[in-house]
């Protein structure tokens, strides 16, 4: 009972944690994994597709 009680409480405060980002924040992130994709898809195409 307690652990379950426990991940409930971790589960309200992952909700708390991402309600506290803006947008700023979500739009960086956003940025972030489109760069990874970018990324990921160079090393499996390896062909550049940003010219570094």
């Amino acid at each position: 009972v307690l652990v379950h009680w426990k991940l409930i409480r971790q589960g309200q405060f992952i909700l708390i944690f991402f309600r506290k980002f803006d947008v700023a924040t979500i739009k960086l992130i956003a940025l972030l994994l489109f760069a990874f994709i970018l990324t990921v898809l160079e090393n499996l195409l390896e062909f550049p597709l940003i010219h570094r």
